[in-house]
């Protein structure tokens, strides 16, 4: 008898020490504090080739969003470029632009490349400190964007110098720079909170629609691989893959897009404001159009945020 209640008081006792043991979970979740201004700056290297080109494109930008809480309980984040560098390199053409050093146009009109990059400097510095209102929900899904009409405006501004050439343009930029584009890049950003609080070991899925010139869709995973003092450790693993049909009208010709491809790397989230610490994600996928060509790509993207 003696035996058979020791044995009942082990077994009590071993689950409740299972239980006092297992890892805590935490809540993760938008939750930037009013007033305060978070700071992500990215760099993107990408390499792109196709019937035996490569062309390597390099992106370095950061953006600071200042958060104030919106009347239906979402996070309001006014956002402002603050910082835009690219470069664009093959064996036919090197470009790079720098925000922080406009490119001198003297002389531009003999030099085709020096033209493209004192044209591609006006449209990257018209975009610098015009403000986005981003309305993210707790869970990080993108609510609205406003601001960007006024952006754009601003950018025709400071390169049209006719109707003709601003009509130009804007079609250019709108097939470029358009509202889907911004969409799907605050999306990526935030949308990957769970629906329900995690520990160590736990995952969940998120399938997220990026749409613009190249319209896909990202089946990504997210597991947490560690908790350590107030971040979360995220693992990062996606499948990449064509959005609805994938047709496409570019420069007025239509284009039949199939993609396919991986994603896969770890994100480091501030458990309290939900924001993005740090992160380091690979690309890897394939652009097929019209059955013919095939585009390869291969990139990283790394990050880091910040607040004051």
């Amino acid at each position: 008898m003696k035996l058979k209640r020791f044995s009942a008081v082990a077994v009590v006792a071993a689950v409740l020490g299972l239980g006092a043991c297992s890892s805590p979970k935490t809540e993760l979740k938008l939750n930037f504090e009013k007033g305060k201004t978070y700071t992500y700056d990215y760099v993107t290297d990408l390499d792109m080739s196709m019937g035996g080109m490569v062309t390597k494109t390099a992106m370095d930008y950061s953006f600071n969003m200042e958060a104030t809480p919106a009347a239906s309980g979402n996070t309001l984040l006014t956002t402002r470029i603050a910082h835009l560098k690219m470069k664009v390199g093959n064996a036919q053409m090197n470009l790079e632009v720098d925000t922080d050093h406009p490119v001198d146009t003297a002389g531009a009109a003999a030099d085709p490349m020096k033209m493209v990059s004192g044209m591609m400097s006006k449209v990257f510095g018209g975009m610098i400190n015009k403000p986005l209102e981003v309305e993210i929900n707790p869970k990080g899904s993108l609510v609205s964007i406003k601001g960007y009409n006024e952006m754009m405006t601003a950018v025709l501004d400071s390169i049209a110098t006719d109707s003709m050439q601003r009509m130009q343009m804007q079609a250019t930029l709108d097939n470029q720079l358009n509202d889907d584009n911004l969409k799907g890049s605050f999306s990526q950003m935030f949308d990957f909170y769970p629906d329900h609080a995690v520990g160590k070991g736990d995952t969940w899925n998120r399938t997220l629609e990026v749409k613009g010139q190249m319209p896909m869709k990202m089946d990504m995973n997210y597991k947490v691989k560690e908790v350590k003092s107030d971040v979360v450790v995220l693992e990062v693993t996606g499948k990449l893959g064509t959005l609805g049909t994938g047709e496409q009208e570019i420069q007025g010709q239509k284009i039949k897009m199939e993609i396919s491809g991986t994603i896969n790397g770890t994100m480091d989230v501030d458990a309290k404001s939900g924001m993005l610490h740090k992160g380091d994600l690979k690309q890897d996928f394939k652009v097929k159009m019209n059955d013919a060509m095939t585009l390869d790509m291969k990139g990283t993207t790394t990050f880091k945020g910040s607040v004051r």
